[in-house]
């Protein structure tokens, strides 16, 4: 995935989140080209755009957008996160075993309480080989103190409520959340 179709994946994807009618064709309508002038974490790209389909709202998602996300429901994710009022989680997380030796990088998560919040999506988290090596990682984790949440895309779309409890529930028990 190129670095441009990356930025335009995380903001389209927060887009249709937030907007889900209509939200994919007024998006694609709004975004520049390239992104090297950081685009995604300023709002002087939605300057000059009045009148422009979507820029109202573009304008109020930018301050969501997080252009470390990898994908689209890694994004969903933060912004279920972000929309129940619990603190915005770091992106692309990365955990070094006791010998400074970084053996993970989570999707998503808070570093200070070690809480890691991964989305299993289909491409990389179905086959056994991968459930396996995810079961073997998510040990290590645990043994160096880490809370590891999964959620996958059913989870997102049918019970995002139990992603959000599930999440309070591991920032309370590390004292990080009251």
């Amino acid at each position: 995935m190129t670095s441009r179709s990356r930025h335009r994946s995380v903001l389209r994807s927060t887009w249709a989140e937030s907007h889900p009618t209509g939200a994919r064709s007024a998006i694609s309508t709004t975004l520049p080209g390239p992104p090297g002038s950081h685009w995604t974490s300023s709002p002087a790209y939605a300057d000059g755009r009045d009148g422009r389909r979507g820029i109202r709202q573009l304008r109020g998602l930018i301050p969501l957008i997080d252009g470390k996300a990898e994908s689209p429901p890694e994004s969903w994710v933060r912004l279920v996160i972000i929309r129940a009022d619990l603190p915005t989680p770091e992106t692309q997380i990365e955990v070094a075993d006791e010998n400074e030796h970084v053996f993970a990088r989570l999707d998503l998560g808070y570093g200070v309480p070690k809480i890691g919040i991964e989305f299993d999506g289909v491409d990389f988290h179905s086959s056994p080989e991968q459930r396996a090596h995810d079961a073997a990682r998510d040990a290590r984790l645990r043994e160096l103190g880490w809370i590891i949440i999964r959620v996958d895309a059913e989870r997102l779309r049918t019970r995002p409520w139990s992603v959000v409890n599930e999440i309070e529930t591991a920032l309370r028990s590390r004292g990080a959340y009251f």
